[in-house]
C-alpha cells in the first residue's frame, strides 16, 4: 500500500534552501507545497524558478503543512521551529539544531511533548563513504581520531563562527562513533578575515581514553574533509569529499595468504580493504530518511537530542578558546 504523500515546506530560499527545494521536488513522497523566506522578493524569485508557490508569511505556509525544512540562517531556527511545532509539523532542522544548548533542549521538549519528529541536518551522516562504513563496521572503538576539515573563505558562512560553521558536520561524527562521555576539552582558535572564530584546532578526551583531534579552517585555499580512525588492530581512512576510503586490517601472517598482504612487519601482515562508496546525493538521502521517520513512526537518523549533543560540544570548544583570551 502507497504511503500517503507528506505536505511539505521549506523556510528559507537560500543558498542551503535552494538545494532543498531541489531535492524535494524529487522525493515520490513529498507533496512541495510551498516555500517561505523573511526577503519575499528571493521567496518569489525562487519558487517562480523552481514552479512553486511562495507564501506571504510563514503561517499561512505552516497552516498547510505535516512537515518543513528549516534552512534559514541558524540564529533563527530556535524561534521558527518552536513556530512550526505548534503548528504541528514535523521538523528537518539544518545543522546546527540552534545556536544554545537551552533552546535544543527546549525544541526537543516539545517535540515530545506534541510527539513530532525532529531531524537534524548533519548531513555527513548520509556522506557515501561513511554510509558504506557504517554498513560493514557497525561497531567500532576508536582508540584515536583524527578529522581536517577546510574550506576557502566564503562571506556567506560568517553569521557563524568556524564551529559552527563547519567543525559542527565532525563533532557529530565522532559524537557518533565514541561510545563514551567527554572527559576533557583543550581548543585553540584565531579569527582572521571574520569577526568570529576561522581556524579553530580541538583535542578531545572521553572517558574511554579515546582521544579526538579536530581541526576547522575556513581560509583554506583549497577545501579538504578527511577523518581518520585508528583502532587497535584496524586504521580507517575515509576522504569525505572524493567520497574513498581505505581500512587497514593488522592480522597474524599465518591466518592469512602472502600475496593478500600489502605489508609485511616480523610475524604480522597489514591487509588492504577499499571501502566503495555507492554514488548518492546525500541532502537527498537524509530528507527521504526524514520522511520515513514520519511515514513509519521512527526516530530519526539525526534525532534532535544528537543535535544538542553536537551543540553542548560545540558550546564547550568555544568556551574553552574564549578562556584563554582572559
Amino acid at each position: 500500500m502507497e504511503k500517503k504523500k507528506i505536505n511539505f515546506g521549506i523556510i528559507g530560499t537560500g543558498h542551503i534552501g535552494n538545494y532543498h527545494i531541489q531535492q524535494a521536488l524529487n522525493i515520490k513522497n513529498i507533496n512541495l507545497v510551498g516555500v517561505f523566506d523573511i526577503i519575499s522578493s528571493q521567496a518569489n524569485k525562487i519558487a517562480k524558478k523552481y514552479k512553486v508557490k511562495a507564501f506571504n508569511s510563514i503561517d499561512a505556509l505552516l497552516d498547510m503543512c505535516d512537515a518543513v525544512s528549516v534552512a534559514s540562517p541558524a540564529q533563527t531556527h530556535y524561534t521558527i521551529a518552536k513556530q512550526a511545532l505548534k503548528y504541528s509539523c514535523h521538523l528537518f532542522i539544518e545543522k546546527p539544531i540552534t545556536t544554545n544548548v537551552e533552546e535544543a533542549r527546549d525544541i526537543i521538549q516539545l517535540a515530545n511533548r506534541l510527539n513530532l519528529k525532529v531531524q537534524v541536518g548533519h548531513i555527513e551522516r548520509f556522506n557515501p563513504i561513511i554510509v558504506d562504513f557504517t554498513q560493514k563496521y557497525n561497531k567500532v572503538n576508536p582508540l584515536f581520531i583524527e578529522s581536517h576539515r577546510l574550506a576557502p573563505f566564503n562571506i556567506r558562512g560568517t553569521d557563524t563562527d568556524v564551529i559552527l560553521d563547519l567543525m559542527i558536520h565532525d563533532i557529530d561524527l565522532i559524537l557518533f562513533f565514541v561510545s563514551s562521555e567527554i572527559k576533557k576539552v583543550e581548543a585553540s582558535g584565531v579569527s582572521v578575515l571574520s569577526d568570529s572564530l576561522d581556524m579553530v584546532n580541538a583535542r578531545l578526551s572521553f572517558q574511554n581514553g579515546c582521544i579526538a583531534n579536530l581541526t576547522a579552517s575556513r581560509i583554506s585555499d583549497k577545501p579538504l574533509r578527511k577523518l581518520r580512525l585508528f583502532e587497535k588492530r584496524q586504521y580507517v581512512s575515509m576522504d569525505l569529499q572524493k567520497n574513498t576510503g581505505s581500512i587497514y586490517n593488522v592480522l597474524n601472517s599465518q591466518k592469512i595468504s602472502p600475496k593478500g598482504s600489502i605489508l609485511k612487519l616480523k610475524n604480522k601482515h597489514i591487509l588492504l580493504k577499499e571501502l566503495v562508496a555507492k554514488p548518492s546525493n546525500a541532502l537527498f538521502e537524509e530528507l527521504v530518511s526524514f520522511i520515513n521517520s514520519i511515514q513509519n513512526a521512527k526516530t530519526p537518523a539525526v534525532s534532535a537530542v544528537d543535535g544538542k549533543k553536537a551543540i553542548e560540544l560545540a558550546i564547550l570548544i568555544k568556551d574553552k578558546i574564549n578562556e584563554q583570551k582572559k
